[in-house]
């Protein structure tokens, strides 16, 4: 249950409890208080659940009021506590007003100084009170109160950690993370990526930066240090869609996974293709192997873009018109001679006897193509 009333006097306390609870005060507060006992001993008894209680704006009730609860806690000769009541209100409650003589027999009710909550361990509290507990700072954020939260209070756990984001991070560094926990968090932008990456690499496993809508700066960390494999498809397929240091991270990850870009070719980004064949990073027999495959599935006007881009000018002019090229034999010249005449991008090749170049025979119906500066 939840009051915040500053002027709230012992008559409408039990009226607004009762009113909470579903019931109608009674006139006189005596007879209020008895029914409220009354059926908070049901909710104990009966239902199996624990009542509690949150008071806002403590520090501005009278001291007629503060009795009032002390009257109502006591219960059974203080056999047990009926209730548990939380005060919240500036700092002056405590540090002023509860440390009065006059105010002992109320302060001597009160297990917790009503400031914060580090052990807490009530199953049954209403899910609007707990969020109430957290905004209000009560709950302290320590690996008790999270184990806890994680456990019976699930509905409010990314609230628990929004309000106290520097103590999780500590929590985390400490063995307390969980990772879909951590995939969620990493949404946020009230993150800095110092404590992204904090929480990352101690909570480790892998995160899929496809899935989930990342800032930037995560979404490039975790590519470089805690990438998903299957969003290799879907980030090469989408290239152009992301910014140019992003693109900068799909061609690092596409250069030492070439292998899995050939078997699906058909559906790369085309510009994310001809970048690779221009990157000094990729190696020679990778570049032959993504070219083998880009033969194996383009049109022909792709077949002669890729190998300019790639750097095997003389073998893009079998595909221009009036050019005599001069392909030297060598091992690589064979693998792609082999593949174009495989998938009949030309009709025959042999070494010349007298030269050290190849003899190649074009097809007919080969047309003059030419490929776009920008990437050359």
């Amino acid at each position: 249950m939840y009051l915040s009333d500053s002027k709230l006097t012992p008559r409408w306390l039990y009226a607004g409890l009762l009113d909470q609870m579903g019931l109608e005060s009674h006139f006189y507060r005596g007879d209020s208080k008895r029914q409220l006992q009354k059926e908070i001993e049901n909710v104990r008894s009966v239902q199996k659940k624990r009542v509690v209680c949150v008071l806002d704006e403590a520090h501005l009730l009278g001291k007629e009021t503060l009795e009032e609860f002390r009257f109502l806690l006591n219960y059974r000769f203080d056999s047990a506590s009926p209730m548990s009541l939380i005060l919240v209100g500036q700092t002056e409650l405590w540090e002023q007003k509860l440390r009065l003589q006059s105010y002992a027999a109320i302060r001597q009710r009160i297990d917790m100084n009503g400031k914060e909550i580090t052990q807490f361990d009530h199953a049954d509290v209403e899910i609007s009170k707990m969020k109430i507990l957290i905004d209000k700072g009560i709950l302290v954020m320590n690996a008790h109160n999270i184990t806890f939260i994680r456990d019976h209070y699930p509905e409010v756990i990314f609230d628990f950690i929004r309000k106290n984001i520097e103590e999780y991070c500590a929590i985390v560094k400490n063995g307390q993370s969980n990772h879909e926990e951590t995939t969620e968090v990493l949404k946020w932008e009230v993150l800095t990526i110092g404590q992204a990456e904090d929480i990352i690499d101690y909570t480790g496993g892998t995160f899929s930066v496809v899935a989930n809508h990342y800032p930037d700066d995560i979404m490039l960390y975790l590519m470089e240090n805690n990438f998903e494999e299957d969003d290799i498809k879907p980030l090469t397929i989408n290239y152009s869609n992301y910014k140019p240091e992003i693109q900068n991270v799909i061609q690092k990850l596409a250069v030492s996974r070439v292998h899995v870009l050939c078997s699906i070719i058909e559906e790369i980004d085309s510009c994310l293709i001809f970048d690779l064949l221009n990157n000094a990073q990729l190696g020679k027999n990778c570049k032959i192997e993504l070219l083998v495959s880009i033969i194996e599935t383009a049109k022909t006007k792709d077949v002669h873009d890729a190998l300019n881009v790639a750097g095997y000018k003389e073998l893009a002019k079998l595909f221009e018109e009036n050019k005599r090229p001069r392909i030297v034999i060598s091992e690589e010249h064979g693998l792609i001679l082999d593949a174009l005449k495989k998938h009949r991008h030309i009709g025959s090749y042999e070494p010349d006897s007298t030269s050290s170049f190849y003899r190649v025979k074009r097809l007919r119906n080969n047309k003059n193509v030419s490929i776009p500066t920008s990437l050359l």
